[in-house]
């Protein structure tokens, strides 16, 4: 959110540069604060010191500390699935055996993907909006603050779906209405500051969708096939983020172009998903069958 500020106070990149390398060491600073991981803890059989995490944070949250019995119990539990988790290869030929598991990692990963370039398509045409580009950056940065907290309101209320599928198509309705703006060309002239608000809240509904698709993520595959899955999607959705830069050359060809094909990723995940189940209060699965 800071970046476009410090662009527009600082022109020199190279005072820019600095400025935007001194809030990485600041982090440095909670390092003292963070603690490890208690299931890492675990699984590498450091009871002890796992306990003592737990303990720190159940006071955190005002709660009464746990039992060195229960921090076993859980060890024990940890390493169960650690040992039931399959991983590599084999995990990906029982995901493409199964039915299931393979039409949900197909959707989800192109939703994903979706979702990755759409929010760096729109977020690289800041430049060709109307204004200061530094300016709109700073503008999508504060829409972006707001975003996830929306997802909030409506993730456990209405299920992880259904929020999903109001950003996306809020996304698409705002990426279609900027089509509908160049078709009619004189309102783009006349009033170039409606092309810089619809691609504004576009990018709004597509960072809350991102967010809702997180968690569909997280829980809808079960614990042996997790971190094959989420490390697939995750990798493919950083290869839509590498990708989404190119899309801007569309312009090239048509305005409207660019925004034609955002608008068919996010249309194409809002419809994929409602093949998707729906987990919210569903306990997380723990194998394929389960």
């Amino acid at each position: 959110m800071l970046l476009g500020l410090f662009a527009y106070l600082l022109p020199n990149w190279r005072y820019l540069t600095v400025v935007t390398g001194v809030p990485p060491f600041l982090v440095l600073l909670f390092f003292p604060f963070i603690q490890e991981s208690p299931r890492w803890l675990l699984t590498r059989k450091r009871t002890q010191e796992a306990h003592e995490v737990l303990r720190k944070i159940a006071k955190w949250n005002s709660r009464p500390p746990p039992n060195i019995a229960i921090t076993e119990a859980l060890q024990a539990m940890v390493l169960k699935e650690e040992a039931d988790v399959l991983k590599g290869f084999e995990g990906i030929k029982q995901i493409i055996k199964n039915k299931r598991l393979r039409l949900d990692l197909i959707i989800l990963t192109w939703s994903n993907v979706s979702c990755a370039i759409v929010y760096y398509g729109v977020s690289f045409s800041a430049k060709s909006l109307s204004g200061n580009p530094n300016i709109n950056m700073l503008y999508m940065g504060i829409f972006d603050f707001f975003a996830i907290p929306a997802t909030l309101v409506f993730n456990n209320r209405l299920g992880r779906k259904k929020t999903f599928l109001i950003y996306i198509t809020l996304s698409s309705v705002f990426l279609a209405s900027i089509l509908a703006v160049d078709i009619i060309g004189d309102i783009r002239d006349r009033y170039p500051v409606v092309i810089t608000i619809f691609a504004l809240s576009a990018r709004f509904g597509i960072v809350s969708s991102w967010g809702a698709l997180s968690v569909i993520i997280m829980e809808t595959f079960p614990t042996t096939f997790r971190s094959t899955c989420l490390g697939f999607i995750a990798f493919s959705g950083y290869l839509g983020g590498v990708a989404a830069p190119q899309t801007i050359f569309l312009g090239d060809i048509s305005a409207s172009l660019p925004y034609i094909f955002y608008c068919s990723l996010t249309v194409s995940s809002s419809i994929l998903s409602w093949f998707l189940y729906e987990m919210a209060g569903e306990p997380l699965k723990d194998t394929a069958g389960a």
